[in-house]
């Protein structure tokens, strides 16, 4: 992607560091801030060695000077400088650092005419590799030898006895680096309240991550077939793919208001995805004799295929007040397009990807009185499949497998009605409320194979929703707030939009005089989508089955915070989440893309999971130099992910949550100096996993930082 403001931007930046007449006197020292030097000693005293990947080390990977990933030392830099020549001039710099693999900064450079800045930032997640918990070959039920016993012919599912691992022992880390220039002029150099800014931003992405994947069932052959159809074995595989993408980014906004008499704003950017590593087709798997790709078929098919893309989007926004009205109107589009494409995809003729999305809105806030404000919304938006099609070979509705569901268009209407009342010296506002919304699809299916029928799509939805909030402030430190509502659908298109729900939200907040505060919340989200529908095909006598999906979340908290002396404070808090959720079983005599189906309800299958957090912390301060803090936080996860047939086919692996993370912090800070102070932070860290232990582990860590004040 090409820029080509950065010289303007650096010639203003320049520009502004030459003395100007208007320019005020610089100060006596116009350099402060503080410089902190941190060396940090880890050690993981529990755990996998380090030819895996612990569950701690997923999103805190840490190295030291000898390159150990399980023990070591480091030091790292903290800075946060200001530079200030004068007034209306200032430059800020601030980098910190957690190691080799966390780490950002940013730059900033402020006068009364524009601002200049950049940033950065660096992070890594690790995981593990195809011999560690991806490999189904480890994981105990992972496979499943009944479906290919001695002898067998079974050349549809018999796969699932058996995983193939293309690749060596190999750790999966994927680094991420995020970047930003921005620039931007303030409201005094164009007059009328306009500004603009432009900014660019992107990051890189480069790695190793894992590839899995079914072959078709005449993909891999075998010489000679006898005795046994055992070919069917390779088709299940998983390889290490490299990662390599660039993403580019420019955005600009305008926000100007002509007269004063309506405000415009206008955002626009241009981002362009590469995605640079290499791409590998089914000619590329290793497949070792007897066994080999069948010459007939396609060996130019795609292995987890990540195309080039660019989006551009524009947006405008303008409102007005007249009187006691707010007016507020916008539009926005954007247009995805596909840049590079599948060698079958260019033989066959697919060579157009695109997708445009429109929205439109405007939205009206009446006061008809001092105490009663009417307010009304509508919004529409349209998403347009501007692809290739039909394409014959490729996408074509008449061949069989050659398609299962197009979208070809989505709209979608949303409006609304609501009345909010403030009753004069109560100190609460009382809101009633309706809305609507309707949404239409253009869906394609296959004309011999998949129908709307046996599918769980269907092509439109239509909902209301009726809520209410209150709130009541100032009622002597308590303040509450009540919000609730119930929506209804007389069609739904997906399964996941609900035929019914019930929302309800409370926020109790009080302030003692003391200066305690004390907060707490429930919330309660009750959604079910009983219209879903599925009826045989091709059958003699076809059966139409209901599809029964419920989910119920919870959540409740509560938390205190107080200073039980002047030189102390202590902060504590507890969360709890709970997801119930249950859904209709169904299995089919054959692929749905296939003429003939029929369905059989198996069982409901459901699962209940708890979450829950409890944080303590506080602060003392044990004389005019030395403060004290300590942190300690328990998170559990509980549940079963599924119940009747299904948990009876799983392992506890994947049926069960039973985990346990504790984190301990504690730090104290010296005050040497005016000039100098030292830190010393121990954290402890460790996670107990009862369903997968060989994710368990334990880290602890202690850091030595010494700040100097300029």
């Amino acid at each position: 992607m090409k820029t080509n403001f950065l010289p303007v931007l650096t010639l203003a930046g320049i520009a502004s560091l030459l003395p100007s007449a208007a320019a005020a006197q610089p100060p006596a020292d116009p350099l402060s801030g503080e410089v902190t030097v941190k060396a940090v000693l880890f050690d993981q005293f529990d755990g996998v060695d380090a030819d895996r990947t612990s569950f701690l080390e997923r999103y805190r990977a840490q190295r030291g000077w000898s390159g150990d990933m399980r023990s070591g030392v480091y030091l790292d830099l903290d800075v946060d400088l200001k530079y200030q020549p004068d007034d209306k001039r200032t430059l800020t710099v601030k980098r910190w650092g957690e190691g080799q693999y966390r780490h950002g900064g940013q730059a900033q450079w402020d006068t009364e005419q524009f601002r200049l800045g950049a940033t950065y930032d660096f992070f890594r997640r690790s995981s593990g590799g195809l011999d560690h918990y991806f490999s189904p070959n480890v994981v105990p039920g992972g496979t499943d030898p009944s479906y290919f016993p001695a002898g067998s012919t079974n050349t549809a599912s018999g796969y699932a006895a058996q995983f193939n691992r293309d690749t060596d022992r190999t750790l999966y880390h994927v680094n991420r680096f995020d970047y930003g220039l921005g620039f931007s002029l303030k409201p005094g150099i164009l007059g009328g309240g306009t500004t603009i800014a432009v900014n660019f931003d992107g990051y890189l992405r480069y790695g190793k991550r894992r590839l899995t994947y079914v072959l078709g069932g005449s993909d891999v052959q075998k010489a000679p077939v006898a005795p046994t159809n055992d070919f069917v074995l390779q088709r299940w595989r998983g390889m290490t793919q490299n990662v390599d993408e660039n993403m580019n980014r420019v955005t600009w906004n305008l926000t100007t208001s002509p007269g004063k008499v309506v405000n415009l704003a206008y955002t626009g950017f241009t981002e362009g995805f590469d995605n640079r590593a290499r791409d590998y087709r089914h000619r590329d798997i290793p497949l070792v004799a007897p066994y080999f790709y069948n010459p007939t078929a396609d060996q130019d098919r795609p292995l987890g295929f990540n195309p080039d893309s660019s989006l551009t989007s524009h947006a405008l926004r303008v409102n007005r007040t007249f009187g006691s009205t707010q007016v507020a109107a916008g539009y926005a589009r954007t247009d995805l397009k596909q840049d590079t494409f599948t060698v079958p995809q260019t033989r066959f003729g697919f060579n157009v990807g695109k997708i445009k999305t429109q929205h439109a809105n405007l939205d009206i806030d009446a006061g008809v009185t001092p105490a009663v404000t009417l307010q009304g919304h509508f919004r529409f938006g349209q998403r347009d499949n501007d692809s290739s099609f039909p394409v014959a070979g490729l996408l074509n509705a008449a061949e069989s497998e050659r398609l299962g569901t197009r979208l070809n268009r989505l709209e979608a209407v949303n409006y609304g009605l609501a009345a909010v009342f403030r009753p004069h010296g109560l100190g609460s506002s009382f809101a009633l409320g309706w809305k609507g919304e309707d949404k239409s699809r253009d869906l394609t299916y296959h004309a011999s194979g998949i129908t709307q029928g046996v599918s769980n799509y269907r092509g439109d939805t239509d909902a209301d929703e009726l809520y209410a909030r209150w709130s009541a402030l100032n009622l002597r430190g308590l303040t509450l707030r009540l919000t609730s509502s119930y929506a209804w659908a007389d069609r739904t298109g997906l399964v996941t939009e609900p035929s019914g729900a019930l929302g309800l939200k409370a926020v109790l907040g009080y302030t003692a005089p003391s200066g305690t505060v004390f907060s707490s919340y429930y919330s309660l989200k009750d959604r079910e989508n009983d219209l879903g529908r599925l009826t045989d095909k091709a059958v003699t006598a076809p059966i139409t089955y209901q599809q029964d999906l419920s989910s119920t979340v919870q959540s409740a908290g509560a938390a205190v915070s107080c200073q039980p002396s002047k030189e102390s404070s202590v902060h504590v808090g507890l969360d709890w989440t709970r997801l119930d959720a249950s859904v209709l079983f169904f299995e089919s005599s054959r692929r749905r893309f296939e003429a003939t189906t029929s369905f059989a309800l198996r069982d409901t299958v459901g699962s209940v999971v708890d979450h829950y957090l409890l944080a303590v912390g506080g602060d003392y301060a044990a004389s005019k130099e030395v403060k004290l803090t300590w942190a300690y936080e328990w998170s559990k996860a509980d549940g079963e992910l599924a119940s009747g047939y299904v948990a009876r086919q799983l392992h506890a692996i994947d049926d069960t949550l039973d985990n346990v993370l504790h984190t301990l912090e504690l730090g104290a800070r010296w005050q040497l100096t005016k000039d100098r102070q030292l830190r010393v932070a121990y954290r402890y860290d460790n996670y107990d996993d009862a369903a997968y232990p060989v994710l368990s582990g334990g880290i602890h860590s202690l850091m030595v930082a010494v700040s100097l004040r300029l």
